[in-house]
């Protein structure tokens, strides 16, 4: 990841603050409005300081959001009943968030935990859920 060291600390200061409210919280909807903070965040640092792995991280973080975001308002709306959020769904999502922040801090390679957070949210689709369900998909 090539962007400043400010950029950088800036970017894993909010996920440090997003997972703290995340798992303080038992609300599905306080879970996605502060994981919603992290698509942006890594958006602002993009407008400033282009790089192109944070660039993939905003696309997957965004993409994991719309996901699961997008299975919550079904849920609320009696559609689709039978696909849920696994139960250990938001647990693993902050830890991966967690490890997220930890990789950018340490300037490794984030490739493989966003390839996590992604079947995350995979897990929650029609397809996704089915593999889950029968095991198929692990998370």
């Amino acid at each position: 990841m090539n962007i400043s060291k400010e950029m950088q600390k800036t970017f894993t200061e909010d996920l440090e603050f997003v997972v703290k409210q995340m798992k303080e919280s038992t609300e599905i909807s306080t879970k996605m409005y502060y994981l919603s903070a992290t698509f942006s965040c890594a958006q602002r640092i993009i407008n400033i300081e282009f790089d192109e792995e944070m660039a993939f991280i905003q696309c997957c973080l965004q993409y994991t959001h719309q996901l699961l975001e997008a299975r919550r308002q079904r849920l609320q709306q009696g559609q689709e009943k039978e696909i849920i959020f696994p139960p250990n769904l938001f647990e693993r999502l902050e830890e991966d968030l967690s490890e997220l922040q930890a990789k950018v801090e340490e300037g490794k390679e984030t490739y493989k935990i966003l390839q996590k957070i992604s079947i995350l949210a995979y897990s929650v689709t029609g397809n996704g859920y089915y593999l889950y369900s029968k095991g198929i998909l692990k998370i």
